[in-house]
């Protein structure tokens, strides 16, 4: 974020200052700055951005300031410089092949569960039909899954017409649909 090369060539001219040298003064504070800041840094123990961060850290700083009897005046960016609006636009690129990347991942994953539980099912059926054990079923089911999610996700294939054809597996095993098909979601465990 912001311009490259710029604290490079302010460096010989800055200095940090204690809050206390500023006191009884004015202070411009570039609130995007402040946004991302407390978006990114306050987070819980899970790692999950904590809820109105960005109105808890403007106020515990804002608090200090006045504390220090420092008058803050904030600056608010218009729309994107022409310069960055280069950069913004890559980024928003790569942000939407990454997306669309991971969310062909977790489909894959998806069907691969589902499959594994029709299969699951259908063996169950059999093997009551023949008589054997399920328990016995399941040990073997469960070291099978082991080694099939240990491989290569580059060789597992996903079954044609992708998250619509999961949903509509799901519906028929009486799995619960993945989540964005039928409004309801699937835990994937």
């Amino acid at each position: 974020m912001g311009v490259h090369g710029l604290w490079t060539l302010l460096e010989p001219v800055g200095r940090r200052v204690d809050i206390e040298a500023i006191s009884n003064k004015r202070l411009a504070v570039d609130a995007s700055i402040w946004l991302f800041q407390f978006m990114r840094a306050m987070r819980d123990e899970r790692g999950e951005m904590i809820r109105n961060a960005h109105l808890l850290g403007f106020f515990r700083r804002i608090c200090r300031l006045l504390f220090h009897k420092v008058q803050p005046i904030f600056v608010f960016e218009g729309t994107t410089p022409g310069l960055k609006r280069a950069t913004t636009a890559a980024r928003r690129a790569r942000r939407e092949v990454h997306s669309a990347a991971l969310k062909r991942a977790a489909e894959k994953l998806l069907v691969n569960q589902i499959k594994q539980q029709a299969l699951l099912e259908a063996r169950c059926q059999k093997r009551q039909q023949t008589g054997q054990d399920v328990k016995q079923l399941e040990g073997i089911d469960a070291k099978q899954q082991a080694v099939e999610t240990s491989r290569s996700p580059k060789r597992q294939k996903v079954a044609p017409g992708g998250a619509a054809a999961a949903a509509a597996a799901a519906a028929q095993g009486n799995q619960p649909a993945p989540l964005g098909v039928g409004g309801s979601a699937a835990a994937l465990g």
